[in-house]
């Protein structure tokens, strides 16, 4: 007899957990992992048991159920044939959902956690090696799964489970796979990064839309297919996965414009996706057809479940086969009665935090102000003439790019601010370009100046040339030696621009309407109860890094377990992750990613050579990111200085001190404040939309005034 229910039920099936007993006789599930599966009208024991078999990676013959009757935690009951599940369904009819365990064996009685008598010997789990299971990005905590831990009358196994999703939602309906299994598919988890990511044609956005897919193995279905824009939905019913793109009005180019994320179906576990089509495979395994022609269908079946978690038969298989033969230097106007400029110098401590190192107030921000802070600077950050490079990360105007030049020589490396630099870039576009055309093209600028090999970088810039070849050759022409990560010689450990500082810059904005001296004093006090608290947290650290450098080297741990390490000669190993090869010098502390050298922080392919030689990867981290070195930092103290009004020579008949303005003019009109928001700039953070004519699509205008 089937069910009739009167609206939609799901069931919660609750796996590889263990049951805790109270004092009270009552019973609660502890671990294990949550699945959903939506019972419908139709259904019967059968085909429930084989749906949550294909969720969990189990057989239908060695699965029991058992589930709580409504207001009794005391009592399990089995599920074991149509009319025991008509009879659990019927009594939660009324409920939104019903809770169900899934086990191997029959669960723990009332009395399991205490202890048994001698006579009934327990159960050994047998000896067996721990499967750890890790979560699909992006779920920030990785979700570990230890399947040989022994619970008491529950059969363990040592098989990796390809689930699905757990009751809350998530990006991807996929938060486990086989380790050995989608092994290739991995290189396509990012192929979709979100709204604004652009493709040079509609062909391009569906191929890696088809990728995507199958690496995060759901269906999707078109809702609009069209020449001029494409709007995808997830397969499964009631998912809220969606995602739109279209042309750019004024380009050929295709963006992506609304995505939600987030999937709550349970994705596909065994099955191949829909849209990878016969001569869709055959592409995929061209390269491997022409490497060994002999190669027969079974295997290429094979392979391509191993490596993609594609399900293909063999007459499939044999047709796609035959298709297939620093320190930051800044300015920022005192906006205040008293006027004046303030002159920074900020660095970078080992915990990515901002520590003023000079400041200085100034009538304007000129070349000989800026030549004279950075010959008072000097002493400072090579006392005694100590030797070594510094990196500064700058305007590129004229005056700080001599001053550097003659004060430091080859003592220093000057990198552009990126914001400034991008900023500069809109301003000097000429020609009408739209608000997304211009955003686009920043964009690309940033991407460009990340990019840590020259080959990223050059695509970056050719991605520029295809909406403005005019803004191409400025890129070209702004000397890219000193903003972009593949030519720039010094090291700035990522940080592109040079409002580094913007909690000392909050201070400033705070105090500038206070004459001078007390505007400095306040600072000064600032200064002082940061390194104070500073070092007070610190002394508190357990760890050998600084909290925020520990974390990104445990990240780059976890990933060095997917690496395979080849040694080359010597020193020199190739390293493969997924279907990237790395080539790593341990001795010179060098990888060809880059992101060694970048950071500061040795990459996973580092990681990986490091753990063939036992060695550890904390002794090949940048000494500044050790609590060590931290400590150091913040070891000396600024006093306090009482009474700041007696350093003072004049006072006026009331006795207040002042201290005149420099004896600057006031331009006519209202003062221009450029706000920058606490942070690393941004492209959309000085980009300003353009007025846009809803009629003749020009820039400009409205349609009211449209001619």
């Amino acid at each position: 007899m089937a069910i009739v229910l009167s609206k939609k039920m799901i069931a919660i099936c609750q796996y590889g957990g263990d049951f805790e007993t109270h004092d009270d006789g009552s019973m609660s599930y502890i671990g294990g992992e949550a699945y959903a599966v939506d019972l419908d009208e139709n259904m019967q024991l059968s085909g429930f048991k084989q749906e949550i078999a294909e969720t969990i990676d189990s057989t239908v013959d060695a699965m029991i159920i058992k589930y709580f009757l409504p207001g009794n935690k005391k009592n399990l009951i089995t599920v074991s044939k149509d009319k025991d599940f008509q009879r659990m369904v019927s009594y939660y009819k009324e409920a939104d959902q019903l809770e169900v365990f899934i086990m191997k064996e029959a669960p723990p009685g009332k009395n399991a956690k205490k202890k048994q008598p001698a006579r009934r010997p327990q159960k050994t789990a047998p000896n067996m090696e721990t499967a750890v299971v890790q979560a699909a990005p992006p779920v920030t905590n990785t979700v570990a799964l230890a399947l040989n831990e022994q619970h008491p009358n529950i059969e363990t196994t040592n098989e990796i489970m390809a689930a699905a999703v757990p009751i809350s939602s998530n990006p991807f309906p996929m938060v486990a796979i086989e380790n050995d299994q989608r092994i290739a598919a991995r290189q396509w988890e990012n192929l979709i990064t979100g709204v604004g990511q652009r493709f040079h044609s509609l062909a391009e956005f569906r191929e890696a839309l088809r990728k995507y897919s199958i690496a995060h193995a759901f269906n999707f279905v078109y809702k609009k297919n069209e020449n001029q824009r494409v709007t995808v939905k997830c397969k499964a019913e009631g998912c809220p996965w969606r995602i739109h793109a279209s042309k750019l009005s004024t380009t050929q180019l295709v963006c992506i414009k609304t995505m939600r994320p987030v999937h709550n179906c349970q994705g596909v576990t065994s099955k191949a996706p829909f849209r990878a089509k016969r001569s869709w495979v055959g592409d995929l395994i061209k390269e491997k057809v022409k490497e060994s022609p002999k190669i027969k269908p079974k295997e290429i079946a094979t392979e391509l479940k191993r490596d993609y978690g594609i399900d293909l038969n063999y007459s499939q298989a044999r047709r796609a086969k035959e298709l297939s033969t620093a320190s930051f230097l800044d300015g920022t106007p005192l906006n205040s009665r008293y006027q004046g400029m303030l002159l920074t110098a900020t660095a970078a401590d080992g915990d990515d935090g901002a520590f003023p190192v000079a400041f200085a107030v100034v009538d304007e921000e000129n070349d000989d102000n800026w030549h004279w802070f950075l010959t008072q600077l000097k002493p400072m950050v090579y006392p005694a003439g100590a030797p070594g490079q510094i990196t500064f990360v700058a305007d590129f105007q004229k005056g700080i790019r001599e001053s550097l030049r003659e004060i430091f020589g080859g003592e220093c490396y000057h990198a552009y601010c990126l914001g400034y630099l991008a900023e500069k870039l809109n301003k000097d576009l000429k020609g009408h370009f739209s608000h997304d055309a211009r955003r686009l093209m920043v964009e690309d600028l940033y991407a460009a100046a990340h990019a840590p090999k020259l080959e990223a970088f050059e695509k970056c810039t050719e991605d520029i040339k295809a909406i403005s070849p005019e803004a191409y050759n400025w890129v070209i022409r702004s000397e890219p030696d000193h903003w972009a990560n593949a030519f720039f010689g010094g090291l700035r450990y990522n940080h592109m621009t040079s409002n580094f500082g913007h909690q000392f810059y909050s201070w400033v904005s705070e105090a500038n309407e206070l004459p001078i001296t007390q505007m400095i004093d306040e600072l000064r006090g600032k200064m002082m109860q940061l390194i104070y608290t500073r070092r007070v947290e610190s002394s508190q650290w357990m760890t050998r890094l600084t909290p925020s450098m520990e974390e990104k080297l445990k990240n780059e741990i976890i990933k060095a377990r997917s690496v395979q390490v080849l040694r080359v000669h010597g020193s020199k190993f190739e390293v493969r992750y997924g279907e990237m090869i790395e080539i790593v010098d341990i001795e010179n502390w060098d990888c060809s990613c880059k992101g060694w050298l970048l950071t500061g922080l040795p990459c996973c392919h580092a990681i990986a050579v490091l753990d063939t030689y036992s060695r550890s990867p904390y002794d090949h981290c940048s000494r500044y990111f050790h609590v060590e070195m931290y400590h150091l930092t913040y070891a000396d103290s600024i006093h306090p200085i009482p009474n700041v009004e007696r350093l003072m020579d004049s006072e006026t008949e009331d006795g207040v001190v002042l201290v005149t303005p420099p004896p600057t003019m006031r331009t006519p009109g209202r003062t221009k404040i450029r706000k920058i928001a606490a942070g690393r700039i941004g492209p959309s953070d000085f980009l300003k939309r353009q007025l846009q004519c809803g009629k003749c699509k020009g820039l400009g205008h409205n349609k009211r005034s449209c001619k």
